[in-house]
C-alpha cells in the first residue's frame, strides 16, 4: 500500500507500519493522449506537473 494513501491513519495511530525484508515495489506508469486532439488547460498543466515531478 502506498504510504500516502494511509497517511492520516498512520498520523493518528489507527494504523502502524510494519517492517519487512521484502524488496521495494517499483511501479511504472504511462500517460498517453491523442496528438491531434485538443487538450484542456487543466490537463495540460497536470501533464507538465507530472513531467517535472518525475524528471527530478
Amino acid at each position: 500500500m502506498p504510504r500516502f494513501s494511509a497517511a492520516n491513519e498512520l498520523a493518528s495511530g489507527t494504523l502502524v507500519e510494519l517492517g519487512s525484508d521484502m524488496p521495494a515495489v517499483r511501479m511504472e506508469t504511462q500517460m498517453l493522449w491523442h496528438a491531434r486532439k485538443w487538450i484542456a488547460p487543466h490537463l495540460a498543466e497536470f501533464i507538465q506537473v507530472t513531467r517535472r515531478f518525475f524528471a527530478s
